[in-house]
C-alpha cells in the first residue's frame, strides 16, 4: 500500500478506490448510487460488507463518495461530509433489510478537500462495526478540518 500513497492525492476514480481495497475481504464493490437496486439483497451476503457509493452532483458527473457498511443487524452510512442519507436508490435498497442506518453527523472533510474517495477507503478498511465507526470519527479533528487529509492519508498508507 506505500507505494499507491502519492497515487491518493487526487483519487476520484472507482479504479483507484478497487484497487486500494482489493485485498480487504469486507469491502464488495464501488459504483453509483443509481446502480444500488442491481446489488444483491444484504441476507444474501456474507455480512459484514462495505459498498462505496458515488452520488451524482444533479449533472451527471462525478461527485461526491460515500460509503455503506452493512452487518448482520445494523447498516452503517458513512459521509465525510458529516451528512445523513438522503440518496434515494441507496435508501430504497436498505430499506427491505434495515430498521434503521446510522451515520456520523460529525463533518470530517474540510470543504476545499477533494479526499472524500481516501477517506471512504479509509472507513472500509477500519470500520468493521458501531464501535469502530465511533473510534473512526473521533481519529479525526473536529476543528482542524484540513488537517483530517493528512490523517487520513496516513490511514491508508499502513
Amino acid at each position: 500500500m506505500k507505494s499507491l500513497q502519492g497515487h491518493f492525492r487526487d483519487m476520484t476514480s472507482a479504479k483507484e478506490i478497487r484497487l486500494a481495497l482489493k485485498d480487504n475481504d469486507n469491502f464488495l464493490s464501488v459504483l453509483t448510487s443509481k446502480s444500488a437496486h442491481h446489488l444483491p439483497h444484504p441476507v444474501s451476503l456474507s455480512l459484514p460488507k462495505t459498498l462505496i457509493f458515488n452520488i451524482e452532483n444533479g449533472k451527471g458527473k462525478i461527485g461526491h463518495w460515500v460509503s455503506l457498511l452493512m452487518t448482520k443487524h445494523e447498516a452503517l452510512f458513512f459521509d465525510s461530509m458529516g451528512k445523513q442519507l438522503r440518496d434515494i436508490n441507496i435508501i430504497k435498497y436498505l430499506l427491505p433489510h434495515y430498521k434503521c442506518v446510522y451515520f456520523n453527523p460529525t463533518q470530517i472533510q474540510h470543504n476545499s478537500s477533494i479526499k472524500c474517495g481516501p477517506f471512504c477507503i479509509a472507513f472500509t478498511k477500519f470500520v468493521k462495526n458501531k464501535s469502530d465507526f465511533r473510534k473512526f470519527i473521533n481519529l479525526f479533528s473536529k476543528t482542524n478540518l484540513k488537517n483530517n487529509d493528512v490523517i487520513v492519508e496516513n490511514i491508508i498508507s499502513k
